[in-house]
């Protein structure tokens, strides 16, 4: 168990936000995918991103893969000083953040 802790295969960050009252979903979708395109992408271990909407339409359901732990935390720590990260964290609160990593109950 040790070494998977120290050496996770894969961890998912889990995001599920609601968007802010007055504020359209294409202008949350439209800053959610800048924050993908300017920021998101560019960061050490990102793999991928899966994106669904609930069927109100009112919260987004985030999985975004990375290659370790260490990469989702400093991307998470660096989340919170990039424009277009904040931009579309003002259109929306947060329901629930975590992160995941495979492997571990084996």
């Amino acid at each position: 168990m040790e070494n998977q802790l120290n050496n996770p295969k894969v961890t998912f960050e889990v995001v599920v936000s609601k968007v802010k009252e007055g504020v359209t979903l294409f202008d949350f979708v439209k800053a959610d995918k800048e924050m993908e395109d300017n920021f998101l992408v560019k960061q050490k271990g990102f793999l991928k991103r899966e994106v669904a909407v609930s069927k109100d339409k009112t919260q987004f359901f985030v999985i975004v893969h990375w290659a370790t732990l260490e990469d989702a935390e400093a991307a998470g720590a660096a989340f919170y000083t990039n424009p277009d990260a904040m931009k579309r964290m003002a259109l929306s609160d947060v329901v629930l953040f975590n992160h995941y990593v495979t492997g571990l109950a084996q």
